[in-house]
């Protein structure tokens, strides 16, 4: 993203611009402070300040469904974008990983409530009829580097972008960093825990960003499987339902009585060797030499 068009952006979407629509349940952001010159540096862009969706349940599976069909799509394309956000060069990259992996996994599914979470057990959506959403809000803090592909409105809003934007290769010096972080979770101690690698990954300054973004790189690294935990199967390939992921860690230290360290990433430990199988298999071509 342009810097004159985040600067803009970063002006608008802040909490004191913002006003709440009761009947979408949305907060919506002011326009009427816009100049000419900047209302021309939105339509180039083709930024909508307020681009609002309405997707049911079925509708949202849909369409990953189908973007994980997208020829525009690839694991190399991810791979690289990951790599590059990870370095730093490109932060939006980032989250394509866990959305790309929950676009080609996805099953056809109808709504079934979860047991003990107020969503679909099968993919996470917190409703089953017609839901508002802000998509133009979302990208945007995507491009700042945050991960939003967990759930699946988030994976739409992510790839359904992705689509349209150019492909962004890793720099030698991103790839650098990638590997150095590799080499970082490699040699964490035994008794080491997820907070505390997230501690000594910040002290090390290596990931540039604040903590919610490393700890998104380090859920999306586990999310396929690469980052391996103590309680569930991950992989590229493979789908677990939502709710499963989310319980199997209900016992452990890292995640009892927490809201903000979820699975897979709160089920590693430092005993856990990352998976060479699976890192191969998604960044082998970036890996080499």
């Amino acid at each position: 993203m342009e810097k004159q068009l985040d600067k803009l952006l970063k002006r608008l979407y802040y909490y004191e611009n913002s006003y709440y629509d009761a009947k979408i349940d949305l907060s919506l952001y002011k326009e009427d402070n816009i100049s000419a010159d900047e209302q021309e540096l939105l339509h180039a862009a083709n930024w909508q300040i307020n681009n609002i969706i309405e997707l049911d349940h079925d509708q949202v599976v849909e369409r990953l469904i189908a973007l994980g069909k997208d020829s525009r799509l690839s694991w190399s394309r991810i791979a690289g974008e990951f790599i590059a956000s990870v370095g730093g060069s490109n932060k939006r990259g980032g989250s394509m990983l866990t959305s790309y992996h929950k676009a080609v996994n996805i099953p056809s599914h109808v709504y079934i409530p979860g047991d003990r979470l107020a969503c679909c057990s099968v993919c996470g959506l917190s409703h089953m009829e017609k839901h508002f959403y802000h998509l133009s809000f979302k990208r945007w803090s995507m491009h700042g580097g945050r991960h939003w592909g967990s759930r699946p409105l988030g994976a739409y809003a992510d790839l359904s972008e992705a689509v349209m934007l150019e492909p962004v290769l890793p720099s030698s010096a991103d790839i650098a960093v990638f590997k150095q972080l590799l080499q970082f979770i490699e040699e964490a101690l035994p008794e080491e825990g997820p907070g505390a690698f997230e501690k000594r990954l910040t002290k090390e300054r290596l990931v540039k960003g604040h903590a919610g973004i490393r700890r998104d790189l380090l859920q999306a690294l586990a999310t396929v499987g690469i980052i391996r935990n103590s309680c569930v199967e991950m992989a590229p390939d493979q789908w677990t339902d939502y709710e499963e992921v989310h319980m199997s860690g209900e016992k452990l230290g890292s995640t009892r009585g927490r809201s903000d360290m979820e699975m897979p990433w709160a089920g590693w430990n430092g005993e856990l060797d990352l998976n060479r199988e699976r890192l191969e298999w998604i960044f082998g071509d970036y890996l080499k030499g």
